[in-house]
């Protein structure tokens, strides 16, 4: 309960807040300059959760096991973020956050998290939500191979939101993604899956030019 309560009060924090080195040792570090640069890109930087770790040796699988502690609490407060918000939500900011300084394995997690959670619709819409807030470089090779996952789930909802995930992206990668597709039966997915590939397409052959 302690190191989520920790989490949840860091969620709330502004991204310049200082770092922290260790969860238990929170309330012993009061005044210590502990700030990192969150341009770091290296996907090997040792943080987890915007949170630095005091050893350089831990592993991939601890990280991910130190993320599955806090599951339910992102799953939650995705669930109920609202995108169309003109102010940038806080998943998002703490998204951006853990992309920059964390990259591999906070989409591994991520897809982790799909596969687990497939069969909840409004999860999936909501993840392809956050993917849509990001350029296609900032959640690759994840959120590619999830866009190959989505399509094959039976919802028109999922359907819609993966064809915009690929609109949104509107590279050779994505046109690879739907021309893979099978053509939608519902109408209205239809017009929308024909209107996009043919625009992919076409910026894709402006591009090769």
């Amino acid at each position: 309960m302690e190191n989520y309560n920790i989490f949840l009060s860091y969620f709330h924090q502004e991204i310049q807040t200082p770092e922290i080195v260790d969860f238990s040792s929170l309330q012993n570090i009061a005044g210590e300059n502990l700030s990192i640069d969150v341009s770091a890109n290296n996907s090997s930087e040792d943080y987890i959760w915007g949170i630095q770790n005091a050893s350089s040796n831990i592993s991939d699988e601890q990280k991910l096991k130190t993320m599955s502690e806090y599951e339910d609490f992102f799953i939650s407060h995705l669930i109920d973020t609202d995108f169309d918000e003109s102010i940038e939500p806080e998943i998002l900011v703490f998204a951006r956050r853990q992309i920059a300084v964390n990259k591999v394995i906070f989409l591994t997690w991520l897809e982790q998290l799909f596969w687990n959670y497939q069969k909840n619709e409004l999860f999936v819409v909501k993840l392809i939500d956050l993917f849509l807030c990001f350029d296609y470089e900032e959640v690759q090779p994840q959120a590619s191979m999830l866009a190959v996952a989505f399509k094959v789930i039976k919802s028109h909802v999922i359907q819609s939101k993966n064809l915009s995930l690929l609109g949104h992206w509107c590279n050779k990668k994505a046109l690879s993604i739907i021309e893979d597709f099978e053509e939608p039966t519902d109408p209205w997915l239809q017009i929308k899956y024909n209107h996009l590939k043919n625009v992919i397409r076409k910026r894709c052959t402006i591009l090769e030019k």
